[in-house]
């Protein structure tokens, strides 16, 4: 694996160009209904739409009408439009040239071209990834008279999900002390609350989801650049979460 590590500051955004990511991320955008605010070079005003359909072959998207009115009127006068919208944890922002306005069912819609790039942004307080690359870390949870290991699943900001080998079953709301092995270097001791504890039905092994408290400076800054590398790769990949 790189050792380079990638860290993301506070809202900053990825240039997206890859046709493949980009049809991902509209994809995404059209399936969870969001809602996108638009809004013009010679206006401050923000105005609604959505996202109706995405025609691969032709290279167009289909936009539902802008409200308030005055969007209608707007769009009319304008050869292109403003787009930056909130989704399943993921900020997006681009511009859209308009082809054609048309009308059904007595509702305007809007035929745009793809955008050619997408500034993309994954939020921190949301962000949870599959450690692909660390090779899914090994992990010991443990307090007085309790101990089990056990691997990382996926791990956010704000918390850890992963398989514990068993027997003993963790409780749920408890304050544990995990140890994150990284490779080569020092493991992550920290505590976590246990969130949620589930049978997978064989071995004695169990699914569990948990929250970080109290992580120290370095640590939270290790788990940072840890997640940062990762989303990094799956958005350069069009795999995004």
């Amino acid at each position: 694996m790189n050792n380079q590590v990638l860290v993301l500051q506070e809202k900053e955004f990825i240039k997206i160009t890859n046709r493949g990511q980009l049809l991902k991320i509209l994809d995404h955008i059209r399936n969870v209904n969001t809602i996108l605010n638009i809004t013009f070079d010679n206006d401050k005003q923000i105005y609604s739409s959505s996202l109706l359909d995405i025609d691969e072959k032709k290279h167009l998207l289909k936009l539902d009408e802008l409200t308030p009115p005055q969007g209608h009127e707007n769009i009319k006068k304008n050869i292109s439009i403003k787009v930056h919208c909130r989704h399943s944890g993921n900020e997006s922002k681009f511009t859209l040239k308009i082809k054609k306005i048309d009308i059904e069912n007595d509702i305007y819609y809007y035929l745009t071209t793809f955008p050619n790039q997408i500034y993309h942004y994954q939020r921190r307080d949301s962000l949870r990834v599959a450690p692909a690359l660390m090779l899914e870390p090994e992990i010991v949870v443990f307090k007085n008279g309790f101990h089990t290991e056990g691997k990382i699943h996926n791990i956010s900001y704000s918390g850890v999900g992963g398989i514990l080998d068993g027997p003993s079953v963790p409780e749920i709301d408890e304050t544990y002390v995990i140890q994150i092995s990284l490779n080569a270097e020092s493991p992550i001791i920290t505590k976590i609350a246990m969130k949620f504890v589930g049978a997978l039905g064989h071995k004695g092994k169990r699914r569990f989801g948990a929250t970080f408290i109290g992580l120290s400076t370095e640590d939270e800054q290790r788990i940072t650049s840890m997640v940062n590398k990762i989303q990094r790769y799956y958005i350069r990949r069009g795999n995004i979460a």
